[in-house]
């Protein structure tokens, strides 16, 4: 007979009460066995993340379930991580310190913000959202004066003239 699972406790030993075994040919690498049925794979993608549904609620990664079922519980200031979160088989995953696992974030995270940012062709104080409108904004007195349009060469003279004080339209000839 099966020991009762603690709930709240993501152990080997309650992975196992519940049912849950590692099977590398399953799609996320974890099936369960059930009384009437028996062993069914389980797990779902979440944000891009492989998840195993667990009786107590909790949606761990599929790779940290499988590190527990092949190796074992996970110990204390250890954390494990996942190349793909999308693949939950054992060679996906490795068991690093939490400190190590904070570093690696701060270093993927300033990667990111590093990257070189949009270059944009449209003059500075004009910006254009996903359905096509053109946005010119400028601050005077601390008061944001904005105009909206699908014309960019109107839009483009108002911000001329309105923020520089440069007529383009030769006095309204064009």
């Amino acid at each position: 007979m099966a020991m009762k699972a603690t709930i709240n406790t993501l152990t080997r030993d309650n992975l196992i009460a519940w049912g849950y075994e590692y099977d590398e040919s399953a799609p996320y690498a974890v099936v369960r066995h059930f009384k009437t049925t028996g062993p069914k794979p389980v797990g779902s993608l979440k944000n891009g993340a492989a998840v195993i549904p667990l009786p107590n609620g909790d949606r761990p990664r599929a790779g940290v379930v499988s590190w527990i079922l092949h190796n074992g519980d996970i110990p204390d200031g250890y954390t494990v991580a996942l190349q793909d979160p999308a693949d939950g088989r054992i060679g996906n995953t490795e068991l690093i310190t939490k400190e190590e696992a904070t570093e690696r974030r701060r270093a993927a995270r300033a990667a990111a913000a590093s990257g070189p940012r949009g270059v944009s062709t449209l003059p500075r104080g004009i910006t254009q959202d996903s359905r096509g409108y053109y946005h010119a904004s400028f601050m005077v007195s601390g008061k944001r004066v904005s105009k909206t349009g699908r014309d960019l060469d109107s839009l483009t003279f108002w911000l001329f003239k309105e923020r520089d004080g440069i007529d383009l339209t030769m006095g309204g000839k064009l």
